[in-house]
């Protein structure tokens, strides 16, 4: 063995040995975070949810396009599903299995603690709302309503404190149990801890909503995804004892990804498509669609917003109760400090 091989794999393996790995860059992961500052987001993870009944999941097959969601995930690909048969109604306060209308205005704005300041949005009057995945309005301005969100289980004493310090009209239960990097919950979990976490804070001026569900579809049938999983969630809350208080159906919705574009119209009539399903999946009762995006150019989400507005704000689509599109991000509804031309159509169409 020569001195030379020796020194050339000394070499080598000092070079491995302190190679220092590169950080994870999530925004070149998925084409849905690129703008969105993750390092400032506080809503992925957390702790195992503790509530009864918690089968093993089980593995989800699933086929593309990949559907965006709140925290980075590199495993869940998804497609829109069409759902029929609305599941039995589920307890709700309202004989007409619907909650009352909101007093302020439909469109809102979902944030998070790396989104611009939100006063950029204060001079247009077609915003009412804010969420931000959490229970804490953070820099949401006073003149817009918050609501707030138990993300997950573990997370319910801060929810019940900040419900303590700040009361709310609108309370929004799990993000999307049906994605395994978001809340991940068996729909019997989702059931139980909705039962145990979300009822006692149901009154006649305080309105719940169920799961947040995204709009993917799964091929096995003991992992169900999207609306299949929304319906499954009512069915089970109807036969639980309680019942489950739902008001509302919180639903989310994103186009064709950047692999596998689709027209601003096709996506379009997609999203007509997914949100008729969803108010009948929901047993008529009203939907928010608290995220909802068309992937793609800025010219082309602009048309999207401008023709998905005309829409929602028709009065033939009252049972869609509150919108908000994803999301105050820079590169999204704004560019630096000042909004996008996304935005802008977003905020004053």
């Amino acid at each position: 063995m020569s001195r030379l091989y020796v020194l050339s794999v000394l070499s080598a393996l000092s070079a491995v040995s302190f190679a220092a790995p590169k950080p994870q860059n999530w925004n070149t992961v998925h084409y849905d975070y690129a703008g969105v500052n993750w390092n400032t987001v506080n809503y992925g993870g957390g702790q195992p949810a503790t509530v009864a009944t918690t089968p093993v999941q089980a593995q989800v097959t699933t086929v593309a396009p990949v559907v965006p969601t709140t925290t980075p995930s590199t495993s869940t690909s998804v497609v829109p599903q069409s759902v029929s048969s609305p599941a039995p109604s589920p307890s709700s306060k309202s004989d007409s299995g619907s909650s009352s209308s909101p007093s302020g205005g439909k469109r809102g704005l979902a944030y998070n603690p790396s989104s611009p300041p939100l006063d950029i949005f204060s001079s247009y009057s077609s915003i009412g709302w804010g969420w931000d995945w959490d229970s804490a309005r953070a820099s949401l301005p006073s003149q817009y309503e918050f609501v707030p969100m138990l993300w997950e289980p573990s997370r319910a004493d801060k929810f019940d404190s900040d419900l303590a310090s700040s009361p709310a009209s609108y309370l929004l239960s799990f993000n999307e149990p049906d994605i395994p990097s978001q809340a991940n919950m068996p729909v019997a979990s989702a059931v139980a801890g909705h039962v145990q976490y979300m009822n006692k804070h149901a009154s006649d001026t305080v309105k719940i909503g169920a799961v947040s569900v995204s709009n993917g579809a799964s091929q096995d049938p003991n992992a169900p995804m999207g609306l299949d999983y929304l319906k499954a969630f009512l069915d089970q809350c109807g036969q639980s004892s309680p019942a489950c208080v739902v008001d509302f159906c919180p639903v989310h919705w994103y186009g064709c990804p950047a692999s596998s574009p689709c027209s601003v119209d096709d996506d379009f009539k997609a999203f007509q498509t997914s949100m008729t399903n969803a108010i009948s999946t929901c047993n008529g009762k009203p939907i928010w669609i608290t995220e909802f995006q068309k992937i793609g150019s800025e010219d082309e989400q602009t048309q999207f917003v401008k023709q998905a507005i005309d829409w929602l704000e028709q009065p033939a689509q009252a049972k869609i109760e509150r919108y908000s599109y994803f999301m105050v991000s820079d590169g999204i509804l704004t560019n630096g400090d000042s909004l996008s031309s996304v935005g802008t159509a977003y905020a004053s169409t």
